[in-house]
């Protein structure tokens, strides 16, 4: 009961400020407030010049200090905001905004904040186009899809490439997607006294890989950890040669062969963001996959 008669009082006090805000427009020749008006679930009212409204911050400065610091409080401690131009906000939970396909530009524009609400938003991922891609490469093979593998000596441990993109769904939390590529050599020699043959094999194994993923990270200032998880489809290309060489009259027979296969994996991962530029960092992370480790660039593409 108590939260509704809150919820009620906020309204009214919302109101009263576009009513009176109205009024002075129509009746006076006093021109529109000069500031916004930042109204908290407490029922506490600040004035003042909203300078951005994030997922999780609201930032603004002071009417009695313009040339002072930017003052942030939590978006969740914050009912609406009624701007200087009569338009009113109500902040909506991150997870509402969401789960009703809106979305609101993270830096406050007058035109832009009214379009996007007269547009709306019904995607059901509306911040699809604000990711990040990370571009890497990887080293030590984690992964084959060759029957008794252990039996070969790996010749190569990469490298192999990575792209993968995340975008944002919840706080502190990204779906995305991504695809590798990793080639890896490995040999093996057999020798059989009793029927007096050396075989020395060579494969070749090219790998593909396309997985979904979500990830979870911590926002450290400019370090980022995080940990991923998800499926991947692996596909496997095996090219072998075999030179068999009968040593009681040494001649070499070559022998070549390849095969396919495919299999569905796990995709599990811990690394951290180091982010040097406001739009570009770089990354390393450890984990299952193509590629035991991976270095690389994150470049975002959200301003």
């Amino acid at each position: 009961m108590k939260t509704i008669l809150l919820k009620i009082r906020l309204i009214l006090l919302i109101g009263l400020f576009g009513f009176i805000g109205i009024i002075q427009a129509q009746n006076t020749d006093v021109t529109a407030a000069d500031f916004d008006v930042i109204v908290k679930k407490n029922g506490e009212i600040i004035h003042g010049k909203v300078m951005e409204v994030n997922l999780e911050l609201i930032r603004y400065k002071r009417t009695d200090i313009p040339d002072g610091p930017i003052y942030v409080i939590p978006r969740e401690d914050v009912f609406a905001i009624s701007y200087r131009n009569q338009l009113t906000e109500y902040v909506a939970p991150v997870d509402s905004l969401f789960l009703s396909g809106r979305r609101f530009p993270s830096t406050k524009n007058d035109k832009t904040v009214s379009k996007a609400k007269q547009q709306g938003n019904n995607d059901l991922f509306p911040y699809l186009a604000e990711g990040s891609f990370y571009i890497g490469v990887g080293g030590i093979g984690n992964i084959s899809l060759v029957s008794d593998i252990d039996l070969y000596t790996a010749e190569n441990i990469g490298p192999g490439a990575h792209i993968t993109y995340f975008f944002p769904f919840k706080t502190n939390l990204e779906l995305g997607a991504t695809v590798g590529y990793a080639r890896f050599k490995y040999s093996q020699q057999l020798y059989s006294e009793y029927d007096q043959l050396k075989t020395n094999t060579n494969l070749t194994e090219s790998l593909l890989n396309f997985g979904v993923l979500a990830k979870y990270s911590i926002d450290l200032l400019i370090l980022k950890p995080y940990a991923s998880g998800g499926i991947s489809y692996i596909s496997s290309s095996v090219k072998s040669t075999s030179e068999v060489t009968f040593i009681d009259d040494n001649r070499v027979v070559v022998v070549e062969g390849g095969s396919r296969s495919k299999r569905f994996g796990i995709l599990m991962r811990i690394g951290v963001n180091v982010k040097l530029l406001k739009n570009f960092g770089v990354y390393g992370d450890v984990g299952t996959g193509l590629t035991l480790v991976q270095l690389g660039a994150v470049i975002k593409l959200s301003n």
